[in-house]
């Protein structure tokens, strides 16, 4: 597999191949116009500041689930990254969410998952080119050091990674044409069962509208 970097065996990207970027703007765009007329109650918000109104809907939609262009040649070379990036044997399932910021918007650092579940997050950059944007990570690496990247955003870039203590941000996103990116969670199957998944050592969410989906069993 051609990747475009490898950051201390916990991030990993590539970019897509023989993905038509209009199209999966197109496809994004038409998933955004029905997240917003179909569960967007008055501005939700999420992480406790800025943020974008289809990441803060995550938990009621899965962007893989509309059959709409290119979604699904992009989930099949996110496989095949994955597959790349882990020998874990489990069963894994995922979420995902578009994440659309307008002028002004951006994600604050945050993680997802705790470290030692194999469990992975990542996004796909679906259109940044109207100015320079980064994601920004804190790695904590194998000799326990943490470390500062700053990946810039490129259309049909994939990053994959781990969740291993890391924490990420995006930029402030300053112009009028939008930023547009899917993110996702892969998490084995084991974490999650009917209606709940286990956020932290004290706190459980129900899920009365699952919208996790198999994922990949690793062989």
């Amino acid at each position: 597999m051609e990747l475009e970097d490898n950051y201390y065996n916990i991030i990993y990207t590539k970019f897509l191949e023989d993905v038509d970027n209009k199209e999966f703007r197109n496809s994004a765009m038409r998933l955004y116009e029905i997240v917003k007329e179909n569960f967007h109650p008055d501005g939700i918000r999420h992480y406790d500041g800025q943020s974008t109104m289809t990441t803060g809907l995550y938990r009621y939609y899965n962007t893989f689930l509309y059959p709409f262009p290119e979604f699904s040649k992009a989930l099949n070379q996110l496989k095949q990254l994955f597959e790349y990036a882990t020998n874990v044997p489990d069963e894994y399932y995922m979420q995902s969410w578009l994440n659309v910021y307008r002028k002004s918007e951006y994600i604050d650092w945050h993680s997802h998952w705790p470290a030692g579940i194999n469990a992975w997050h990542g996004l796909f950059i679906v259109d940044s080119e109207a100015q320079e944007s980064f994601t920004k990570y804190r790695l904590v690496v194998e000799d326990g050091t943490t470390e500062h990247i700053d990946i810039e955003s490129r259309n049909n870039l994939i990053i994959l990674g781990k969740c291993e203590n890391d924490f990420h941000r995006s930029t402030e996103w300053d112009n009028d044409q939008e930023r547009i990116t899917i993110a996702y969670d892969i998490i084995p199957r084991e974490y999650l069962d009917n209606t709940q998944y286990r956020k932290d050592e004290n706190e459980y969410e129900s899920y009365e509208l699952n919208h996790w989906i198999p994922f990949t069993t690793i062989n």
